[in-house]
C-alpha cells in the first residue's frame, strides 16, 4: 500500500491474509462435487486457529458461485466462513440484478444430514467467536437442514437464506448463546 506509514510486504504475505476454498480446489461451478476441497480448506483454517479464543483467528472465503456438497461440512474450531455475497438468484423468468451470490448446494446423499455442522472437536468444549456469513444454504428439496450448531458461544450466523426442507438451523445446548 502507498501512503504515510505503509509497510512493504511480499505479495505472498498479502495473499495469505484470507484463505479461499478455491486455493484447495473447489470450483463453485454448480457441477463439481466440492465437498473434499471445502473440507480441506476448513481443516487448514482450523490448523492455524487457536481453539476457543475470544477472537476468530482464520477467515475462510467462498468466492461467488454454487458449491455442490455431498456430505456434511464439519467446523470444529472458531473460524470465520464468509461468502462473497448474497443477492438475486437468476432464473429464466427473472434474470436478477447481477449481484454476486454464494451458495452451498446439497446433492444426492445429503438426506437427513446437516449441510454445515459446527461442533467442538473435544467433548465438553464450547466453540467461541466463530462466524458463518453471506452464504445461502440450499438443501435442494432433500430432507436435510442447513446449519447445525452445538455448544456454540458468541457465534455470528448470517446466512443469506436457508432453503432447506427440514429446518434452516438446528441449535443445541441451552447453556450457549448465539
Amino acid at each position: 500500500q502507498a501512503g504515510t506509514g505503509a509497510v512493504a510486504r511480499t505479495s505472498q504475505d498479502k495473499m495469505r491474509e484470507r484463505i479461499s476454498v478455491k486455493d484447495f480446489g473447489a470450483t463453485g461451478d454448480g457441477v463439481t462435487d466440492d465437498t473434499a476441497a471445502i473440507q480441506a480448506a476448513i481443516d487448514y483454517a482450523e490448523s492455524i486457529t487457536t481453539a476457543n479464543t475470544f477472537s476468530t483467528n482464520a477467515e475462510l472465503f467462498f468466492p461467488h458461485g454454487c458449491y455442490n456438497i455431498s456430505n456434511t461440512l464439519l467446523i470444529s474450531k472458531p473460524i470465520a466462513v464468509i461468502g462473497e455475497g448474497i443477492g438475486d438468484i437468476p432464473t429464466p423468468n427473472a434474470p436478477g440484478t447481477g449481484r454476486a451470490v454464494t451458495i452451498i448446494y446439497a446433492v444426492t446423499g445429503m438426506a437427513d444430514k446437516p449441510m454445515v455442522r459446527a461442533i467442538a472437536s473435544t467433548s465438553g468444549e464450547i466453540l467461541i467467536a466463530g462466524s458463518f456469513e453471506r452464504i445461502q444454504l440450499n438443501g435442494a428439496g432433500l430432507a436435510s437442514y442447513g446449519f447445525h450448531g452445538s455448544s456454540l458461544s458468541r457465534w455470528k450466523l448470517d446466512a443469506s437464506e436457508f432453503r432447506c426442507r427440514l429446518a434452516g438451523m438446528r441449535l443445541d445446548d441451552l447453556n450457549a448463546t448465539l
